[in-house]
């Protein structure tokens, strides 16, 4: 058996039951956490009531960034960064998409709540981080403009 075959059944394996042992989850089973209705969304403030908050306050300690304007909105680089005490959780929002929840990020405890990614925008919008800390959700957005729609990206 050559030896890149034999990594794989080694890395194959060990997922597996890291899978099995509850160590690591599948996305199927993070989603139950939130019952579906957070992907059904249409705006920041419904994300936030979905995942159990009432009240979204705009905060400056929240760093949305990303290109002030793309050719394409196949691909757009946005970062964001919470220097809010106890941040565990990061919704990314984008206004006028037709799936506007875009990505889910959870922090666990002690580690730096930032992120790097890439997003699929229809069209120019503003992009919104809803920010869980310490059971408060919090918003800061930033705009970006798009010349090229990133075709039906629901």
């Amino acid at each position: 058996m050559d030896q890149n075959r034999r990594d794989f059944l080694d890395l194959t394996t060990t997922l597996s039951m890291a899978i099995a042992g509850g160590a690591l989850l599948p996305w199927p089973a993070l989603a139950k956490e939130w019952d579906g209705s957070l992907l059904k969304t249409r705006t920041f403030q419904e994300a936030a009531q979905a995942l159990g908050g009432d009240l979204v306050v705009e905060s400056t300690a929240i760093t949305v960034s990303g290109p002030e304007m793309v050719d394409s909105g196949y691909i757009v680089p946005v970062s964001v960064e919470s220097r809010l005490e106890g941040t565990d959780l990061i919704v990314l929002v984008v206004q006028k998409n037709p799936t506007p929840v875009v990505g889910v990020f959870k922090f666990p405890e002690g580690t730096q709540p930032s992120l790097d990614t890439r997003i699929k925008m229809g069209e120019s919008s503003s992009v919104y981080a809803v920010v869980r800390a310490k059971n408060n959700y919090y918003v800061a957005s930033t705009t970006i403009k798009v010349r090229a729609g990133g075709g039906g990206c629901g």
